[in-house]
C-alpha cells in the first residue's frame, strides 16, 4: 500500500493511485506541489459524496437513514470523507449510522447490527479494504436485503445496486504515465497529484429486482452502464 511504501523510504519515487487523501494521510504538502517523494492520482473528489448519497435517495425516494460503513485502520482517511457525507446528507435530509470494521471478517456483524438500526441502504467511505472484498461485502448486503454503493464499475459488477465515481482501467493508464515521467528523471515532488477526471454511473438491475426497486426511467438514461 501507498502508506507502507511511505514508512519504507523517503528517497526512492513512489507513484500511487486511489488513494483517498493524499495530504490528510501524509503523503503530500498539497496537491499541486506534493513535494517528497511521493505523487500520484486519487480516487476521491469532495464533491462526488453529495451526489452519491443523492443518487442513492433517488432510487430509494422513501430512504431516510443511511449507514456509512468506513475502515477503522484508516483514520486520516475517514476524517475528510466523514465530513463531507455529513455534510451532504444534512441537505439531503439524511440521518447517517456510522459503523466502522476493521477487517472482512465484520461486514457481516456491522451490517447486520446497522440493519437493527434501521438503516435502508449502505454508503461506503472509499477504501482499500472494501474495493478488495467486493464480494464479501455483497454477500453480507443481500444476507439483510440491503442495497448498497460503491464508487467504482466494479463495485455494481460485484453486487452492488449502485456505483458512482472513477474508471480504474483510466486512472491506471495514467499512473503508468507518471511513473514513465519519474522513470525519465522527473520528481514526484514536482508532479501535482491527479483528481479523477472521469465518472462513471453504473447500476445493476439484477440487485434491483431481487430487492423490488424499480430504477426511474430519468436515471437510466444517465447512466453509462447497466448490469441486467
Amino acid at each position: 500500500s501507498a502508506l507502507a511504501a511511505k514508512k519504507a523510504t523517503s528517497d526512492i519515487p513512489i507513484v500511487f493511485w486511489a488513494v483517498g487523501d493524499p495530504v490528510g494521510q501524509g503523503f503530500a504538502a498539497s496537491l499541486a506541489r506534493p513535494g517528497g517523494n511521493m505523487t500520484g492520482f486519487m480516487d476521491y473528489r469532495a464533491e462526488l459524496t453529495g451526489k452519491r448519497l443523492a443518487l442513492l435517495k433517488e432510487v430509494l425516494p422513501a430512504v431516510r437513514r443511511i449507514a456509512i460503513l468506513s475502515n477503522e485502520a484508516s483514520p486520516a482517511n475517514n476524517t475528510t470523507a466523514l465530513k463531507d457525507a455529513e455534510n451532504a446528507a444534512r441537505s439531503l435530509g439524511l440521518e447517517l449510522i456510522v459503523q466502522s470494521v476493521r477487517d472482512p471478517s465484520d461486514f457481516q456483524t456491522a451490517i447486520e447490527k446497522v440493519k437493527r438500526a434501521n438503516a435502508e441502504a449502505i454508503y461506503l467511505i472509499p477504501d482499500p479494504l472494501f474495493r478488495s472484498n467486493r464480494a464479501r461485502l455483497a454477500e453480507a448486503a443481500q444476507r439483510s436485503r440491503l442495497a448498497w454503493m460503491g464508487w467504482a464499475k466494479e463495485f455494481a459488477e460485484d453486487g452492488a445496486l449502485i456505483a458512482y465515481g472513477i474508471d480504474f482501467t483510466e486512472v491506471a493508464r495514467q499512473t503508468a504515465g507518471y511513473v514513465a515521467r519519474v522513470l525519465q528523471g522527473e520528481k514526484p515532488g514536482n508532479l501535482p497529484i491527479q483528481q479523477p477526471a472521469k465518472i462513471q454511473l453504473v447500476i445493476n438491475l439484477k440487485v434491483a429486482n431481487v430487492l423490488g426497486l424499480t430504477i426511474p426511467k430519468s436515471l437510466l438514461e444517465l447512466v453509462d452502464y447497466v448490469i441486467e
